[in-house]
């Protein structure tokens, strides 16, 4: 079990909302974990009374800790501006009180009373820190202000609104609070907007929740009881109810207005306002205000209600679940608070307009709801279960659980030296996509000459290192020592003891260096063989040698054939993301009658590039498409005038594939074995996919793809006639043709994508 200490200022078993939310939380995270709960002095009398007179689950997990400032701190703290104040001064030295109480724990947890525009200090303790609910207000169109509650009631939100923007943009420790927490619980989408930089990390997490209940509403033909709960205040939209309540009954028959009947639940200011509007309506009969009652009471209600009405601004609400858990469809607003803990299955979200047109449309789904039985019936049946997946009690448990497995994940620092669109940054983009769903926060550094699919990751956390490629050998050798340097120096002042070290190809030894001499774990990822000169090759190897803790090959060809002693050694597989899996599953494997050959690699002699040009030559009949990971003056430079075939077209710099694979009849490999060993082929596994035979060398990891005649071909660059006679056998025999490319979609499937995810995060555990 882990040690999670969690701060929650408001925490009462005896209490609901906030308070209520901070007890029940407080008892899930006990059920898997050992919990010192930090709470206010205020808090402690009820606490312990509930606990002598009840027996909670988990208590006997559970420690209390209570904690408030010196009284000329506190006794000025009335209303709701003073009360903001000592709130956030009482996180500000919450975590001295912490380190003064000696405990000893695993995860920090900033739990409740929080929202997204007070920042959290539990960082200050240098321990995986989870952040949350955190709540987000979205702002109240002022037309739903100004119609009913007046000019006052807009410049109040306009205010309340600046005051959380000078959070927002002014506070710095909000934001250094959203950099270090590790999660982000937020309690709906929109929390993000405000909090920059945590969209990778952030959970969805609603703060409602109840307990489940055997008691079922029961829609009835001949009764339509409206129910709604909440204070008076303009947040929650109750003048929104009763306009809307009366337009509909005033629709009604004789003998339908008997049926129904608005009960709204609360008390607040704007009570007297909301009774002189059910008079004006000319409604009084027909509703019924019950001031705050015990939460029994409120529950014999929702029992005996038909539909849950709840147009709130609001951005949570509580009562929403509470309903939900007795099988009451809900009415509401399409916003980020009730509308989004709602689908279509168990309720109405209607969106915003024109107020006298919102008005109108509420009205209009009352009559809905009350002439369509069967769809109440539905929606009921759909409520509870909505409720049970999402909203009850223990399904925020499971939630907690899962969130401080992922706190506690190492940071992984990622770097590679070329990010383009070949093989080796693809791969690690697949591996930061694994790590990020694992939970894992991840920091990406990479060279600074390109963007490739690296920079389309936009990682929030990506750093550039200086490095420029040069076709002559001793400009590269000479920027490479510097680039290193260079990323050396980054990261031996920015490591921390837990990260795990990702160093992907075996060229950016200057961060296995730097990692070394840190003492963290430095997990190197091989994907090449062929570097030269050979001093370079033999300076690296060295480099993992002396650095490594693990080393990771792409095939098995390539860990027999360069094997580097010491460090553990495994061989994951590269895989194709679901993404482009999927979109090629949809592709109908067929033959085309003018047969066209593809290769899509970088614009090197030894890829083979000369010997298809060649082969274009040689087969005029048949169209010819090479795709090529360069610039157009890179390929200019590269032919140097050179006439090419007419049959040949050629692509530069290409981001998307799949239109080339679909038009494509087979694919090529046509490396050079004595210059260059692909240790594995990318786009060999995505030609497969797509259910294109392709022809590849006899060695290296393409020839552990393919088995020769049955999935594709192993065949030498250096045999072109034996090549062109393939692909003309292959143009002849349709047959055989459409058996290889079956074959081939059918091995793509081995190599999944949910198996190299779950091998990489082993990999970095």
């Amino acid at each position: 079990m882990k040690n999670i200490l969690i701060t929650a200022y408001a925490i009462n078993p005896f209490k609901g909302s906030e308070d209520g939310m901070g007890w029940n939380f407080v008892l899930q995270a006990a059920r898997y974990n050992r919990v010192i709960a930090v709470t206010r002095k205020n808090n402690r009398s009820h606490i312990e009374k509930y606990i002598e007179q009840n027996a909670p689950p988990h208590i006997e997990n559970v420690s209390f800790l209570y904690f408030d400032l010196p009284y000329f701190l506190r006794f000025w703290k009335k209303g709701e501006v003073l009360s903001l104040v000592y709130f956030y001064l009482w996180q500000f030295f919450m975590p001295l009180f912490i380190l003064l109480s000696r405990v000893k724990v695993d995860i920090v947890h900033n739990l409740n009373f929080h929202n997204d525009w007070t920042p959290t200090f539990l960082w200050m303790l240098g321990k995986p820190m989870v952040w949350g609910p955190v709540g987000h207000h979205p702002k109240i169109p002022n037309h739903f202000l100004s119609r009913f509650y007046g000019p006052s009631a807009v410049k109040a939100d306009n205010f309340k609104w600046k005051f959380k923007s000078f959070f927002w943009n002014f506070d710095p420790f909000l934001k250094i609070a959203a950099r270090r927490a590790k999660v982000v619980l937020a309690m709906n989408s929109t929390v993000g907007d405000q909090l920059k930089g945590v969209d990778h990390k952030t959970v969805l997490c609603s703060s409602v929740a109840t307990e489940a209940t055997t008691i079922q509403s029961t829609p009835t033909k001949n009764r339509f009881h409206i129910i709604s709960a909440g204070r008076f205040v303009y947040l929650k939209g109750f003048d929104i109810t009763i306009q809307s309540f009366a337009a509909y009954y005033h629709q009604l028959t004789e003998d339908r207005k008997n049926e129904v009947h608005l009960t709204i639940v609360g008390d607040g200011p704007d009570l007297n306002k909301m009774q002189a509007l059910i008079a004006q309506q000319g409604i009084s009969e027909k509703v019924t205000i019950v001031k705050w009652i015990e939460r029994t009471k409120l529950m014999e209600l929702y029992a005996q209600s038909d539909l849950f009405f709840f147009p709130s601004h609001e951005g949570a609400g509580m009562v929403v679940a509470e309903a939900m858990s007795y099988g009451l469809p809900v009415l509401c607003f399409d916003n980020s608070g009730p509308g989004e803990f709602i689908d279509n299955s168990c309720g109405i979200a209607l969106p915003y307009g024109d107020y006298d047109v919102t008005i109108k449309a509420f009205a209009q789904s009352l009559h809905q709801l009350h002439h369509c039985f069967a769809m109440r019936q539905v929606m009921s049946a759909n409520a509870k279960v909505r409720f049970m997946q999402n909203y009850e009690w223990n399904v925020k448990g499971e939630l907690f659980r899962e969130v401080y497995h992922q706190a506690i994940q190492p940071r992984i620092v990622a770097v590679h030296l070329l990010d383009d669109y070949s093989g080796s940054p693809r791969v690690l983009a697949q591996a930061v996509r694994a790590w990020q769903q694992n939970g894992n926060e991840v920091k990406l550094y990479t060279g600074s000459n390109l963007k490739g699919i690296l920079s389309d990751l936009h990682i929030d956390n990506h750093k550039k290192f200086f490095y420029k490629f040069f076709e002559n050998k001793v400009l590269r050798t000479i920027c490479l020592n510097f680039s290193q340097i260079h990323l050396f120096f980054l990261l031996v002042f920015t490591l921390k003891s837990k990260d795990r070290l990702y160093v992907n190809t075996l060229l950016p030894f200057g961060a296995a260096l730097a990692g070394r001499i840190r003492g963290v774990e430095v997990i190197y990822h091989i994907h090449e063989t062929s570097i030269n000169p050979m001093v370079l090759k033999k300076f690296l190897r060295t480099i993992v040698k002396l650095t490594a803790t693990k080393v990771i090959y792409v095939s098995d060809y390539l860990s027999k054939s360069e094997p580097i002693t010491g460090p553990r050694s495994m061989v994951i597989y590269n895989s194709l993301p679901n993404e482009f899996v999927e979109q090629a599953s949809k592709f109908t494997i067929a033959r085309s009658e003018k047969f066209n050959v593809m290769m899509l690699c970088s614009c090197k002699a030894y890829k083979g590039v000369n010997e298809f040009v060649e082969l274009a030559n040689k087969l005029p009949r048949f169209d010819f498409t090479l795709v090529l990971n360069a610039s157009e003056m890179e390929v200019r430079h590269f032919f140097n005038g050179a006439q090419l075939p007419p049959n040949l077209c050629m692509y530069f710099e290409v981001r998307d594939t799949h239109s080339f694979y679909q038009k494509a009849d087979v694919v090529l490999n046509l490396s050079h074995p004595d210059r260059w060993i692909e240790t594995f082929g990318l786009t060999v596994l995505e030609a497969s996919a797509y259910g294109k035979p392709v022809i590849v060398p006899e060695v290296g990891g393409p020839a552990e793809i393919i088995s020769h005649a049955i999935n594709g071909f192993t065949i030498s660059v250096h045999k072109l006639d034996d090549i062109c006679h393939q692909l003309q056998l292959l143009y002849r025999d349709k047959e055989m043709y459409l058996t290889i490319a079956a074959a081939a979609k059918t091995n793509a499937t081995r190599f999944s994508a949910a198996q190299q995810s779950s091998a990489l995060c082993k990999a970095v555990a």
